[in-house]
C-alpha cells in the first residue's frame, strides 16, 4: 500500500512539475539519444538554479541530483517530501559531506543517473568551463561510470527558447588501473574539462551556422564580466531548486570516502 501511495505521489508530482516547466521554459535537447538509460553521470555548465529541474523534466525517471540541505527544512519542499520525490538528496555545504558522497555512490551502484554541476557556481552564458571540482571525477572513477557532458547554451528564461547540447559519453577507462587518489582524480577532472570545452566549441559552431544573431549574443555575454542581476520573478522560482555548490565535489581524501563507501547497502528496497 505504501509503495502504491509513493508511486501515485511521484506521478502526481511529475504532472505538477513536468508539464508547466516544459511549457514555460521551452528547451530543445540536441543529440538527446546520447543520454544513457542506464547508470551514468551527467555534468554541465551552470547558468541558473533551474538547470537541474529542466534536465529532470527531460530525463525523468532514474535520475537524481543534489540540493543544499536548507531546502529540505521547509514544510512544503522538505516536509511533504517533494524534493526527494523529484530525485534530490541533500548535501551540507559547510564541510565535506560523507553522507552525500555515500548517497551518490549508492545511486550509481543501483544503476541510476546522477546529475552534477562541477563548477560549484553559476557562470555566464556560453562561457568555457572553469575550475572543475573533483566530485564528477571521483564518482566516475569509484564506480567506473560513463560521464555525459551537457552544454547549456543560455540561462533559462520564461517563454524563451533554449538549447541543451548533449555530448558523447566519456570513459575514464585509461585511468581505471590507477589507484583512486588525489592525483588520479585531478587528472580525470582536467580530461573531463577538456572534453566539455570541445563540446562547447562544437555547439557554438552549430549555433553560428543555424542562428548567427543568437551566436553573437552568446559570444558577447561570454566576453563580458559576469555579474548576477537583481532578482526577477524567475529568479525567485530558481531559489527553490538551486543546485548546491557541493563540497562533495572538492573531496580529495579518497581513502576516507573509500572506507565509508565499502559498507554502502545497495538493496533497492532501502
Amino acid at each position: 500500500m505504501f509503495r502504491f501511495i509513493k508511486w501515485l505521489f511521484r506521478y502526481t508530482m511529475w504532472f505538477v512539475v513536468h508539464i508547466p516547466f516544459r511549457l514555460l521554459f521551452p528547451t530543445r535537447i540536441v543529440n538527446r539519444k546520447r543520454f544513457l538509460t542506464r547508470k551514468s553521470i551527467i555534468f554541465g555548465n551552470h547558468t541558473s538554479g533551474l538547470d537541474p529541474v529542466l534536465l529532470w523534466t527531460r530525463l525523468l525517471w532514474r535520475t537524481y541530483f543534489i540540493a543544499k540541505k536548507e531546502l529540505f527544512k521547509g514544510w512544503f519542499l522538505g516536509g511533504l517530501g517533494i524534493l526527494k520525490t523529484l530525485g534530490a538528496f541533500p548535501v551540507n555545504r559547510q564541510g565535506t559531506d560523507i553522507e552525500a558522497v555515500k548517497t551518490g555512490l549508492k545511486v550509481l551502484r543501483r544503476g541510476f543517473r546522477l546529475v552534477l554541476f562541477p563548477e560549484g557556481t553559476r557562470k555566464a552564458e556560453g562561457s568555457e568551463m572553469g575550475e572543475v571540482k573533483n566530485g564528477v571525477a571521483m564518482f566516475a572513477l569509484k564506480t567506473q561510470t560513463l560521464v555525459t557532458p551537457v552544454f547549456i547554451l543560455r540561462k533559462p528564461k520564461m517563454f524563451r527558447r533554449n538549447r541543451f547540447f548533449v555530448g558523447k559519453p566519456i570513459s575514464l577507462e585509461h585511468l581505471y588501473d590507477r589507484r583512486v587518489n588525489k592525483e588520479t582524480i585531478e587528472l580525470a577532472s582536467v580530461y573531463l574539462t577538456e572534453k566539455f570545452n570541445e563540446l562547447r566549441t562544437e555547439s557554438l559552431e552549430f549555433v553560428k551556422r543555424k542562428n548567427p544573431r543568437l551566436y553573437k549574443k552568446v559570444v558577447l555575454l561570454d566576453e563580458s564580466p559576469y555579474t548576477e542581476s537583481a532578482p526577477t520573478n524567475a529568479d525567485v522560482v530558481e531559489t527553490n531548486v538551486e543546485s548546491a555548490p557541493t563540497n562533495i565535489e572538492s573531496v580529495t581524501n579518497v581513502d576516507v570516502v573509500e572506507i565509508e563507501a565499502e559498507n554502502i547497502e545497495t538493496n533497492a528496497d532501502e
